[in-house]
């Protein structure tokens, strides 16, 4: 029997395939929504556990009216005649409709009897179903019923009823209903389906399903799923060794403390999905019986039930499990668990598996070494949130077929260190969020394989306390988008990035004020955050870039060529630049005064700014006397200094000195022109110089003297003679 279109909660049962609650329904009016918790919840909800335990306002309203009605239930025995407003026949029996909202029925009872008094359905408040007999499916019978307050079924067979899907559901006024003998007649044999039978009833506290015969049941998906006024449920008869499906069989059965569920066979059991999520009440929950081997589905099995202090699954069978989604999260007071037996083999999905605020509260690791996670498509958000995790060792993880670890380690922040080492990631397309607002400290990302990951966005964001970050390996080049995947990260002070590593300039990378800088390793360079992204792009090189305290050293040129800040890591030695030129002069050194007292040493440590002038000399000086009186002196005296790199000459101008091709001075008399006089010239090395050289410094030998000695003309005819030699100075 399928579900009516009117029941949004039901699920429908068909002999080939149970289908799954979908859980975006299934929790649309809880403070908890296990299928919903994704980045947005996780960045901006912020739930506690009160406030999941608490009713809807809804639910209230109907309990706190519903508690003030204590008028005596009205019966078709105690029922006045003047009362009777309509009646009509039925088959074998008939209905009659009273003023004080009571339907009675008799006879054969079928589904479509309802159109014979549906103009009163709004007034009906109580229903007695007499010595009648219900053939078929009754799924959503009572559902148009919705301000009906009690149920009585007590002389009522309920052999050929086949579907009790949602039979109860919705009826948020329902205070009682009461079921047949404990004769077998009165039983229900047939049924095999108790979907979402007694879904959305919160005005129930009690239950007496002591009469029901469930041995045919299938689906028991829901069946308690929003009874959240039950304060306990005795399902001791309850035979469920054909039952299939049990999904949120007690989703928000928030009231309830504890459950027998000893007598529960469930061999035959596919989906245990949403089974016991929102049941905020149950502080203890012993499921040692119960037989998983058959299950698939276990997504959400134990979601939000924040009352539960310890849970024992050592005897679980998951071998053939397929889905774990959410099947801890928001289990807030659990102290240990131990899932050391499970067998993960067949898992494909594992989103949300420990995720949330208040997840494992009294956990602080957990043990995952037997987890079999090569089949797993999806992590993201496994560990989202889980705030009280300290240590979690995943280096077993298979994650080769893994594609998407969105948000998988975010809020974890007790957890300082993980080792990923064996990650494949070689099919993971995103990443965003992945370790974000985590309590990492340092993190080797280095064998990360990124070639297909296209989203990065908040990878790493508000890591607040990762110091170091390799991310060596990463291949960016299929990423469209990494904004602010480093944004927050206060301590990142060591970032390691590969040649295919491309960073957007929005990805938050913590600017650097005053004297700080990002040093890259690869050439010395002190960058600002702006400029390390052009650098390292630029680069196509593996670096290693770290933040370092800085001193600069200022460098006066004194007229020369300019010479750039130098910067140094505070108490590293200075690097010491390129010289500056200046025309005419040779750099002479740096001294930290302008008077050239105090010579600046590189090989110190910086610790402070400094600023430093340089030292110019002029590249060569020769020195050469004016005037000499041959009467008084016979020899001419030259001395020169090379400062510089070059060869220094002084070489007589044959053309302007007055010398003969004998090296003879001619002299002429000062009265008389035409009369001449020679003086013959000789100078130290004139034979093994060039002809005309009479002195040559080379930069080895920095400085040098000769003397050209002239000697006194002979025979020569009486007055005054001048004459003059003229040098040429060359530098190359």
């Amino acid at each position: 029997g399928m579900v009516t279109s009117n029941v949004g909660l039901a699920v429908s049962v068909q002999s080939e395939e149970i289908v799954s609650i979908d859980e975006s329904e299934l929790l649309r009016d809880d403070n908890f929504d296990a299928s919903k918790l994704n980045e947005e919840t996780l960045n901006e909800t912020n739930e506690t556990d009160s406030e999941v335990e608490q009713l809807s306002d809804n639910d209230k309203e109907v309990e706190e009216n519903v508690s003030l009605n204590n008028e005596p239930i009205p019966s078709a025995e105690t029922a006045q005649e003047d009362e009777l407003v309509d009646s009509g026949p039925m088959d074998a029996g008939e209905w009659r409709f009273y003023s004080n909202g009571l339907l009675y029925l008799d006879g054969v009872v079928t589904l479509s009897d309802r159109d014979k008094w549906a103009q009163y359905a709004l007034e009906i408040k109580h229903i007695e179903i007499g010595h009648a007999d219900l053939i078929g499916s009754f799924a959503s019978f009572f559902i148009p019923y919705s301000n009906v307050e009690t149920v009585i079924m007590n002389e009522t067979y309920l052999n050929s009823v086949t579907d009790m899907t949602a039979m109860f559901a919705n009826l948020y006024g329902l205070r009682s209903v009461d079921f047949g003998w404990a004769e077998t007649r009165y039983h229900s044999k047939n049924v095999t389906t108790m979907n979402a039978m007694f879904q959305s009833t919160p005005s129930l506290s009690s239950l007496d399903l002591s009469s029901l015969d469930t041995s045919n049941v299938l689906d028991m998906g829901s069946m308690f799923s929003g009874a959240t006024g039950l304060t306990s449920l005795d399902l001791s008869n309850f035979d469920t060794r054909n039952v299939t499906n049990m999904s949120a069989m007690f989703y928000r059965v928030s009231n309830i403390k504890s459950l027998d569920l000893s007598s529960f066979d469930t061999r035959n059991v596919l989906n245990m999905g949403s089974m016991f999520s929102g049941a905020t009440g149950l502080t203890s929950l012993d499921l040692s019986n119960f037989d998983t081997s058959n299950v698939t589905v276990m997504n959400s099995m134990f979601s939000g039930a924040t009352g539960l202090t310890s849970l024992d699954l050592s005897n679980f069978d998951t071998s053939n499990v397929t889905t774990m989604v959410h099947m801890f999260s928001r289990v807030g007071n659990i102290k240990s668990l131990d899932l050391s037996s499970f067998d993960t083999s067949s898992v494909n999905s594992m989103r949300n598996m420990f995720s949330s605020t208040n997840a494992l509260t009294g956990v602080t690791s957990v043990n995952l070494s037997s987890f079999d996670t090569s089949k797993v498509t999806d992590m993201s958000y496994m560990f989202a949130e889980n705030r009280m995790l300290s240590s979690l060792d995943v280096s077993g993880f298979n994650t080769k077929n893994v594609t998407t670890m969105s948000s998988m380690f975010r809020g974890t922040n007790r957890l300082t260190s993980l080792n990923l080492s064996n990650f494949d990631t070689s099919n993971v397309t995103t990443m965003n969020s992945m370790f974000r607002d985590s309590g990492l400290t340092s993190l080797d990302v280095s064998n990360f394989d990124t070639s297909k990951v296209t989203d990065m966005t908040s990878m790493f964001w508000s890591a607040r306390s990762l110091s170091k970050l390799d991310m060596s390996s990463f291949d960016t080049s299929h990423v469209t988008n990494m904004n602010s995947m480093l944004l927050y990260t206060d301590s990142l002070s060591v970032l390691m990035l590969g040649k295919e590593t491309r960073l957007a300039s929005n990805a938050g990378i913590r600017n650097l004020s005053g004297p700080y800088s990002w040093k890259d390793t690869l050439k010395g360079n002190y960058l600002a955050t702006n400029e390390l992204y052009a650098f390292h792009d630029n680069l196509k090189e593996n670096n290693t870039y770290k933040i370092v305290e800085t001193v600069t050293l200022k460098f006066n040129s004194m007229g020369g060529s300019p010479v750039e800040d130098k910067k140094t890591t505070l108490g590293e030695k200075w690097s010491e630049p390129k010289k500056p030129t200046k025309d005419g002069f040779v750099f002479s050194g740096w001294y930290l005064d302008q008077e050239y007292t105090t010579p600046f040493d590189f090989s110190t440590v910086g610790n402070q700014d400094t600023t430093v002038y340089a030292k110019w000399v002029e590249e060569y000086v020769v020195t050469i006397p004016a005037k000499i009186t041959l009467n008084l002196e016979d020899e001419l005296q030259l001395s020169a200094i090379n400062n510089g790199d070059k060869t220094l000459q002084v070489n007589l101008n044959q053309d302007s000195t007055q010398v003969n091709e004998n090296k003879q001075l001619i002299l002429s008399n000062k009265s008389d022109f035409e009369v001449k006089a020679l003086s013959q010239l000789t100078w130290t090395g004139m034979n093994e110089q060039p002809k005309w050289t009479v002195l040559s410094i080379s930069p080895i030998e920095k400085s040098k003297e000769t003397t050209i000695q002239l000697d006194k003309p002979a025979d020569t005819q009486a007055g005054s003679y001048e004459g003059l030699v003229s040098f040429d100075i060359t530098y190359d």
